[in-house]
């Protein structure tokens, strides 16, 4: 039925929604040597199944981060998505392995995918018996919005996947 179908859309873009936002300029963006070489990593995450760590970066005070900050939040607050700003930012690197998980600081985060980490790549959502409910390839140079009180991974990288998190988003 047309009910049941707005239902299950609605769950769904609980987990993950597509956020029509703008392309962040490749200008403001750093790539994954120069944000290793400047930013601080803040957190290694969690160890992956295969030894390595999840990285994050924040930016230093002497990195350019300042008008790639200037850009989210205005581009945020003109879109009326609240989240919460100076530190409303991060570089997110992760490589293959990353265990199924639920972030404990954060109920949504907004993403934007510079390098997938390969041609094959997808977020993927499960229940809390670990079976999978939902999978999505999201494509480079888009934003999406993902729950992450929800189990979820990221499965098929082959290279780095390199990315903007935009975190404490504060969800209406």
């Amino acid at each position: 039925t047309q009910e049941g179908c707005s239902v299950v859309r609605m769950k769904l873009d609980k987990l993950y929604k597509k956020v029509d936002l703008p392309s962040i300029p490749d200008s403001l963006l750093a790539s994954y040597d120069e944000v290793v070489s400047n930013y601080i990593e803040t957190t290694k995450g969690w160890t992956l199944e295969n030894g390595a760590f999840a990285s994050y970066y924040m930016a230093t005070k002497n990195s350019s981060s300042s008008k790639l900050r200037n850009w989210l939040k205005t581009t945020f607050d003109k879109h009326d998505i609240k989240c919460e700003s100076p530190k409303g930012f991060i570089y997110q690197a992760l490589i293959d392995g990353l265990k199924i998980h639920t972030d404990t600081h954060r109920e949504y985060v907004y993403n934007y995918i510079i390098d997938p980490g390969g041609s094959d790549v997808y977020t993927v959502f499960y229940n809390e018996n670990k079976e999978e409910i939902y999978r999505v390839k999201i494509e480079p140079k888009t934003w999406h919005r993902l729950h992450t009180k929800t189990a979820h991974t990221v499965v098929g990288i082959t290279g780095i996947r390199f990315g903007v998190s935009v975190f404490n988003p504060q969800y209406d």
